[in-house]
């Protein structure tokens, strides 16, 4: 290559280079009330119905501590199920709402909520203890029923009594808003 195609490839990539700069401290610069997620009834998505199968009740599930956790025993309960990675930004905006969720409907013997994740317990752990949450998080231990399938996280999934999926949602919200789990 000569002088002249090195020189137009430097340039080209100090150009990239500094249009990346820009972008990120522009992306940064968002306030907290940028930053929030929409509450679910502005999201428009179609309203899911799906009965769930014993196979789908069947979802492999650890605390923290490594005991397994029977999945099937919230069955008859109204579900509000997570799955969400300690790494991942979208995830991280709707924590602090499944916490308020977590508060209001913790005492209460027909609702449950889960949030799972597959990563090393060790680094859960420590990310929730340095945020202070007290809702509870599992860990997945094998591959979930498909039914809870997704392309991104996070996702959540809202099951009622009866065994049906009545909502998923991809993407952060507002959680402590959500009138099905009040």
């Amino acid at each position: 290559m000569g002088k002249l195609g090195k020189n137009k490839l430097n340039l080209s990539l100090i150009l990239v280079s500094g249009l990346w700069a820009v972008m990120t401290l522009l992306a940064c610069k968002k306030t907290p009330a940028e930053n929030t997620a929409p509450p679910p009834e502005n999201i428009t998505s179609p309203p899911v119905v799906e009965n769930l199968t014993e196979a789908d009740y069947n979802l492999a599930l650890t605390t923290l501590d490594g005991t397994a956790v029977d999945f099937s025993k919230f069955k008859g309960k109204t579900i509000f199920l997570n799955f969400w990675a300690t790494w991942c930004g979208p995830c991280l905006i709707e924590l602090p709402s499944i916490q308020k969720l977590y508060d209001k409907v913790k005492d209460k013997n027909d609702r449950a909520v889960l949030v799972v994740s597959w990563e090393k317990p060790a680094n859960i752990r420590s990310f929730i203890e340095r945020e202070k949450y007290s809702f509870p998080v599992y860990v997945l231990t094998k591959n979930s029923p498909a039914c809870y399938s997704s392309q991104g996280i996070p996702v959540s999934f809202i099951l009622s009594p009866e065994g049906k999926i009545i909502k998923k949602h991809i993407g952060p919200s507002e959680w402590d808003q959500e009138p099905l789990l009040q």
